[in-house]
């Protein structure tokens, strides 16, 4: 079991006997491991429920999650990237391409950002150390793509990855 999971599921277990109230009031539920980004705050449940709020007066940022997807939008307009959480099966390295698009990137695109996606389980998890508190703002839209070189997008094998997306 990697640090990861062993945190995670400490966290778990120790929540498990124990409620909470956020600082907006929101209850959070007994189960639940917290997730702060700025005002927001997203909740997941031991049962897998996620779960996004905003602080008072906020508008609650949105959740695009990737399943066995190579490539495509995110968000087809104007938005602001607060974190990913992507990971990779396949036995070799990827590249988590996100570019300022409205669409999936193609072949040979430069992207804007290009973290690396270890191998064989790698995962990568991009918050406000990699993106700051405000965000990445990307003016045109929020696309991704799994590529199998950094620097220019090759498309990598369709299946092998997952991200999930905290936009607004």
């Amino acid at each position: 079991m990697n640090k990861f999971a062993i945190l995670l599921s400490l966290a778990l277990f120790s929540c498990a006997a124990t409620s909470a109230t956020h600082r907006t009031g929101a209850a959070i539920p007994s189960d639940a491991v917290v997730i702060t980004q700025g005002g927001n705050f997203a909740t997941v449940t031991a049962g897998g429920a996620l779960s996004v709020t905003s602080s008072p007066g906020g508008t609650s940022p949105s959740v695009s999650t990737q399943i066995a997807t190579v490539s495509g939008a995110v968000k087809a307009s104007a938005a602001t990237l607060y974190s990913a959480q992507c990971n990779n099966r396949n036995a070799a390295n990827r590249w988590l391409h996100i570019d300022n698009l409205a669409a999936a990137p193609g072949g040979g695109t430069v992207p804007t950002l290009a973290p690396i996606l270890e191998p064989a389980g790698g995962m990568v998890i991009l918050g406000t150390d990699f993106f700051t508190t405000s965000g990445v703002a990307f003016s045109v839209g929020i696309a991704f793509g799994h590529s199998t070189t950094s620097g220019t997008y090759t498309a990598a094998t369709a299946g092998d990855h997952d991200c999930t997306f905290l936009f607004q």
